[in-house]
């Protein structure tokens, strides 16, 4: 019999949403911007609201993207290391964008 996977339970839920302006910000679900974490398992709800705009989030392991040219709701879990991390929009990186830091975990 095959083995199971253990997922690891996700510390927080966070929100990230660009557009419909140039807006673009990642929150807590008690919409308190994100400075810092502690590294761990996290689920991200991205609103892109714009086709001129996309949330493009990187960092140690981690590069997710909506598309520039198409509005979406994105769901994904991932596993934040230790580091520093940004969230852009490609089309206009000089004005939307932001970051946080992740410190080890426990």
């Amino acid at each position: 019999m095959p083995s199971a996977t253990a997922t690891p339970t996700p510390k927080a839920t966070l929100k990230g949403r660009v557009g419909p302006g140039a807006t673009i910000s990642l929150e807590t679900v008690n919409g308190k911007p994100v400075k810092t974490l502690v590294a761990g398992t996290y689920v991200f709800e991205v609103d892109d609201l714009s086709e001129s705009h996309n949330f493009h989030l990187s960092g140690p392991g981690i590069d997710e993207k909506t598309e520039v040219e198409a509005t979406a709701t994105d769901r994904f879990t991932r596993t934040l290391k230790p580091g520093r991390y940004t969230f852009v929009c490609d089309a206009h990186t000089d004005s939307m964008h932001g970051s946080f830091v992740v410190s080890g975990g426990s």
